[in-house]
């Protein structure tokens, strides 16, 4: 229930959606007044949120801080939470999305030494089956890619951050590994490690895939669409992060 109700809230935290119900309520209102403040809420909503430079300032307030590989020590295991593809049915093959970096720079890491082991956690957060099976799917990639199957561990059951914690530990447990490695999204680690942290486990962080960062200046003449993915993004970790607080999750 807790999984479903987060995906229904996030659908109406979208500002992309807000503007799709103006819409549909400005086809449906015949009143005049009432159909003039939905016009004027139409252009504030669309003009602020396509507006690059305020959200590539909230985003890279609640990013963590960045590190390079030479500055990782050596960690036992690399723990890689899942988010970062989509399957391709028609093609039966994985296909990347931005949060794929994760799993780029745990490739390079333990091809650099840094970590042993990678656990991989996570399933599908899709509230329909899309053939995202994503933990066991990546494990064959990553043995395509020169990492011995014994060096992989599998958490294939997480559907979100509070599961990929739980699970990650009681399968670290079972191994007995206690020297971790945290490998998300920069905009997903400030609730990533709360979660973990709640677990009590001890760990280093290594954010990937930045959002934020400085802006040219066309962006602060032309609005862009691909802010309303920033927007759903950004609002997405607030809503995750304020109601793991909430139930104590973190």
């Amino acid at each position: 229930m807790f999984f479903i109700f987060s995906k229904i809230l996030a659908f109406f935290l979208s500002p992309f959606n807000w503007l799709i119900l103006l819409i549909l309520a400005f086809l449906v209102i015949k009143k005049p007044e009432i159909r003039k403040k939905i016009k004027i809420a139409f252009i504030a909503v669309f003009f602020f949120f396509t507006y690059m430079p305020i959200i590539l300032m909230l985003i890279s307030g609640w990013e963590t801080e960045g590190k390079t590989f030479e500055e990782v020590e050596h960690h036992q295991v690399g723990i890689v939470l899942g988010g970062g593809f989509e399957y391709d049915n028609d093609r039966e093959r994985l296909s990347i999305r931005r949060g794929g970096d994760r799993l780029w720079c745990a490739l390079q890491l333990y091809h650099l030494g840094k970590i042993d082991y990678i656990l991989l956690s996570g399933k599908s957060g899709s509230l329909i089956d899309t053939g995202l099976d994503e933990s066991n799917q990546l494990k064959a990639v990553l043995v395509q890619n020169g990492v011995p199957e014994d060096k992989i561990l599998v958490d294939s059951e997480s559907r979100n951050t509070y599961e990929n914690a739980v699970n990650s530990v009681a399968l670290l447990e079972e191994k007995g590994m206690e020297d971790v490695l945290l490998i998300t999204s920069a905009l997903h680690m400030r609730r990533a490690r709360a979660v973990f942290a709640n677990q009590g486990i001890e760990f280093e962080e290594f954010p990937t895939d930045f959002f934020g960062g400085p802006s040219n200046w066309t962006q602060f003449i032309f609005p862009s669409f691909y802010s309303f993915q920033l927007w759903d993004a950004y609002l997405h970790e607030l809503l995750g992060y304020s109601v793991y607080a909430i139930t104590g999750k973190l």
